[in-house]
């Protein structure tokens, strides 16, 4: 049973003991933590095509002989959404029977939690300015960001040469801003979609 768990984690939730003839559920997970098999919430990952695979195992051949000394001239950019009020992720509490209503055994959430979207970069040797984004980030939202936080940080964290790194997404990659990184000789790491920054 040991080994059919560790084939298909999803769908021992589902799987019948008695059909194996083991000892009941409750004795059976009991018994899993034994064997090092913990209950936990499964980890969030984007979805990848095999196209995206291949060109992520591509990407990383292109760059693999690179030196610490090169990795240290990129500069990684990106944005993300951060959740104001309580938690947008499950949270685990200890009680005992009954106590499921107290405040302290709780998760409160909101209908609609208040949300803020920010900016940052960083590299080895730092991190840099945040921006914090009015609203979604549309192309000429991202260069007002690369000329208010990104130029500066370039300026706090490097002397010399450097790349700059931000995903595929569509305000990254428009014309303007491709245009804009050219005439400020910004030179980019090329990117792949769905890169984990």
């Amino acid at each position: 049973l040991v080994i059919h768990m560790h084939q298909n984690h999803a769908r021992i939730m589902h799987f019948d003991t008695a059909a194996m003839s083991v000892s009941p559920h409750q004795q059976f997970c009991h018994r899993c933590p034994q064997f090092g098999l913990r209950g936990c919430k499964a980890r969030n990952k984007p979805l990848m095509t095999d196209v995206q695979r291949c060109n992520r195992i591509d990407w990383t051949k292109k760059n693999s002989r690179w030196i610490c000394e090169t990795w240290e001239k990129v500069l990684f950019g990106d944005e993300s959404t951060f959740c104001l009020f309580g938690s947008q992720a499950d949270t685990y509490v200890r009680r005992f029977p009954g106590e499921e209503f107290k405040p302290e055994c709780l998760n409160l959430t909101v209908k609609h939690p208040l949300k803020v979207m920010v900016w940052g970069c960083m590299a080895a040797s730092g991190v840099g300015r945040l921006h914090i984004a009015d609203g979604m980030v549309s192309r000429t939202k991202y260069i007002t960001v690369l000329q208010k936080c990104m130029v500066p940080s370039v300026q706090q964290l490097f002397t010399s040469w450097f790349l700059f790194q931000d995903d595929n997404a569509p305000c990254h990659c428009s014309k303007q801003v491709i245009n804009w990184k050219r005439q400020n000789n910004i030179d980019q790491l090329t990117g792949l979609p769905n890169l984990p920054i």
